[in-house]
C-alpha cells in the first residue's frame, strides 16, 4: 500500500518534533545531573550540614630535674566532617592529685548507692582516695573574629589534622597524678565573627574549679555542645601517674 505524499510529509515532521523533544528532555535530564553532581554534592551538601571534628590527648614525661617533672600535653584535632573547620578559641586545663590513705577503711555502701541513683554511676576504693585536686596549668586562646586582641587562626579542611602542644612542670614530692582536659570551639562559617570573653568557673563544689575558658557575649550563644553553626567540642579527661 502506497502512502500518499501528504501523510508521509506529516510523519516526517511527527518524528521530527519527537526527536526535538527526545534531545529537550536529554539536554534537561544532563543539565540536572550535571547540577546535582558539581553544585548539590560538592557545593551545597558538604557545607550543609553540622562542623565535626575528634580528638586525641596525650600526657608524656620528657625530663625531670631533681624531684620537678616536664610534662608534655599534646591534643590532636581531626576535621572528620564534610566542610573546612575554622577554631575561634581553646582552652586548656591541668589538674594535680596526690593519693592518700584512709584511716578507716571501711565501704559505704549507702553512699555508693546514693551515688548511683543520683548519677547512674559511682565508684569507690577502699584503701585509698585522691586528695582536692590543685590546679597546675591553665590556658585559654581566643582566635581572629572573636576579640579585638584575637589574631591567630586556625583551619581544618575535611581530612586534615592539626595538634595542639603545652608543657608543664609538676612536683612529684606533693603530686601523683596529673589529669588534663582540653575544650575546642569551632565553626563552619568562615567569615562571621562570634565575639567571645573570658570566663571562669569558680562554684566550689565544681570538678572544673578554677577553669578558664570562652564564652560568647550575646545573650543567645550560637557556639553550644548541640549547635548547627558554631560547636562547642572537649574530649575525656586524660591523666598520668608520676609513679613511673
Amino acid at each position: 500500500m502506497k502512502w500518499p505524499l501528504r501523510k508521509l510529509v506529516e510523519l516526517k515532521l511527527a518524528f521530527e518534533s519527537l526527536n526535538s523533544f527526545v534531545q529537550i528532555v536529554a539536554i534537561l535530564a544532563a543539565g540536572f545531573w550535571a547540577f546535582y553532581t558539581f553544585v548539590y554534592e560538592d557545593k551545597i551538601k558538604p557545607t550543609a550540614g553540622s562542623p565535626t571534628i575528634s580528638i586525641q590527648n596525650t600526657l608524656e614525661k620528657i625530663g625531670s630535674k631533681g624531684n620537678i617533672t616536664a610534662i608534655k600535653f599534646v591534643s590532636k584535632i581531626h576535621n572528620t566532617g564534610t566542610m573546612r573547620v575554622r577554631f575561634l578559641a581553646y582552652s586548656l586545663y591541668i589538674n594535680g592529685f596526690k593519693v592518700q590513705s584512709k584511716d578507716q577503711a571501711k565501704l559505704n555502701s549507702a553512699k555508693l548507692l546514693a551515688q548511683v541513683s543520683k548519677k547512674g554511676s559511682a565508684e569507690e576504693d577502699r584503701y585509698f582516695s585522691p586528695t582536692a585536686y590543685e590546679v597546675l596549668y591553665r590556658a585559654v586562646i581566643l582566635l581572629q573574629g572573636t576579640a579585638k586582641q584575637a589574631k591567630g587562626t586556625i583551619y581544618l579542611d575535611p581530612g586534615m589534622e592539626s595538634s595542639v602542644a603545652n608543657v608543664f612542670f609538676v612536683d612529684t614530692k606533693r603530686f601523683d597524678e596529673v589529669k588534663a582536659s582540653i575544650q575546642y570551639t569551632y565553626t563552619k562559617n568562615q567569615k562571621k565573627e562570634f565575639p567571645m570573653a573570658i570566663q571562669e568557673e569558680t562554684r566550689k563544689n565544681s570538678p572544673y574549679s578554677g577553669l578558664v575558658y570562652a564564652q560568647e557575649v550575646n545573650e543567645d550563644p550560637k557556639c553550644t555542645f548541640e549547635s548547627f553553626e558554631c560547636a562547642v567540642e572537649s574530649a575525656g579527661d586524660v591523666s598520668l601517674s608520676l609513679w613511673l
